[in-house]
């Protein structure tokens, strides 16, 4: 197995435990630990170290160790409004820029999202649900948008994943409101457009912030 392929295994497995809380009942862990727990050499988990620190995901410390980043209040309302901001200046770029290869593809992750609420599979809907935001911002034609959007999803992933774990309904209000974003954008009214992501966001941040 090529040392390429067993640093991306390494990556891959350590974000989605994560993303996923794995970790959150202690906010630190060291090299030798992942080392044991993953049973791979100290190469890989290393340089998935390194990778996960540049994505904001954690905080590493010479002589003491590993330090998983949880966002503050605070941060979480910065990340929601400038998520807001770009996805609400890019759908009204989508609105006048969609293609009909661009619904084709967001009905396919639609399906696919409707395949993961029947298996109950909260941690497979989230990615899809961040590929259809990350689509829809990428009509825009906007690289920056797109890779600060991702950041900004995968910092507040933990909390969407806490939030339709005890509520697995919102999952399925979630993809309605998908699916009538995309209904909004294949009549071209940009206004209608905004007014579904509108609403989109306001039920996401009522989830996210009320006690």
């Amino acid at each position: 197995m090529k040392k390429t392929y067993l640093k991306d295994v390494a990556y891959q497995k350590l974000k989605e435990k994560i993303l996923t809380g794995h970790y959150s009942d202690k906010n630190h862990t060291s090299e030798n630990e992942l080392v044991e727990e993953f049973e791979m050499s100290r190469t890989p988990i290393r340089e998935a170290l390194q990778r996960l620190q540049a994505e904001g995901l954690l905080k590493i410390y010479s002589n003491q160790g590993v330090f998983f980043h949880s966002p503050s209040l605070k941060e979480t309302h910065d990340l929601f409004e400038m998520r807001m901001a770009i996805e609400m200046f890019a759908i009204r770029k989508a609105a006048q820029l969609i293609t009909k290869q661009n619904i084709v593809e967001l009905e396919e992750n639609l399906a696919l999202q409707r395949e993961a609420i029947d298996q109950e599979d909260t941690y497979t809907y989230l990615q899809h649900d961040m590929q259809f935001h990350r689509s829809l911002v990428g009509i825009s034609d906007n690289d920056m948008f797109v890779q600060t959007m991702i950041n900004i999803r995968e910092r507040m992933f933990y909390q969407a994943y806490t939030i339709l774990k005890k509520n697995p309904a919102r999952m399925l209000l979630s993809h309605e409101e998908h699916i009538a974003i995309l209904n909004a954008l294949q009549t071209g009214n940009a206004e209608n457009v905004i007014k579904q992501m509108d609403v989109h966001f306001e039920k996401g941040r009522i989830e996210l912030f009320t006690p």
